[in-house]
């Protein structure tokens, strides 16, 4: 009789044994299943965060290409390619547009395109390399520095400077520039500020704009050192 309760005992508690593993088998698995759930939406999220990319405007970037394109194939008579001048208005003939013709050799790079401050406004960037147009302004500068104060005159400055713009070899001038788009109306019709973007302007003339600027506000005579020879 003894036996015999000792082995319901035993079984009992090999049962009772028995029954914990599974339990905590179940739970193991379980904690398991949820722990790769966890991981594959932890991985999930992780790759779309990865392959995310940046809003562009494809439609605004080809919109600058179309407008860039037609500076560099435009006549010299053009308002848009003479506004890049900075010499006098009334100055024309074969020197201004040999240096007109130098500045419709620039390259572009679209870089990137992103979304403006305001609604239906984004930004393109343009890497722009041309010629060192600022260079030859400054050493025309200092060649016009050279003549008699007496027999300087305004025109011969000009000869000076547009003799070496239109001669320029040193294509080594890069500028980045934002180009401000607007899309009006929401329907992809881009319209850019291409023809009163002064840092664009700026770049497509070599630097030479903010060479002009500096010696008007400085009001101060560069020297040769100032200048590549």
């Amino acid at each position: 009789m003894t036996n015999t309760l000792m082995g319901n005992r035993t079984n009992r508690n090999i049962s009772s044994t028995s029954k914990r593993k599974r339990i905590v088998r179940n739970v193991l698995l379980v904690f398991n299943i949820l722990l790769l759930a966890a991981a594959v939406v932890i991985a999930a999220m992780v790759l779309t965060g990865c392959s995310k990319k940046p809003e562009t405007f494809p439609e605004a970037e080809s919109k600058v290409s179309e407008e860039l394109e037609a500076i560099k194939t435009a006549e010299p008579s053009d308002e848009t390619l003479k506004s890049l001048t900075s010499v006098a208005g009334d100055f024309d003939g074969a020197m201004l547009d040999g240096y007109l013709d130098k500045v419709k050799e620039f390259d572009y790079e679209i870089t990137n395109s992103r979304k403006g401050e305001e609604d239906n406004t984004c930004i393109v960037t343009v890497k722009i390399t041309t010629y060192d147009f600022a260079n030859e302004y400054l050493r025309a500068w200092n060649e016009y520095m050279e003549v008699e104060e007496g027999d300087r005159w305004q025109s011969q400055f000009y000869s000076f400077l547009l003799l070496r713009l239109g001669s320029v070899t040193n294509k080594d001038y890069v500028e980045e520039v934002d180009i401000n788009c607007t899309d009006a109306k929401g329907d992809g019709n881009w319209t850019t500020d291409i023809k009163t973007n002064d840092r664009l302007n700026n770049a497509l003339s070599g630097g030479m704009m903010d060479e002009v600027k500096r010696l008007m506000t400085d009001d101060v005579v560069m020297d040769e050192s100032e200048a590549d020879n």
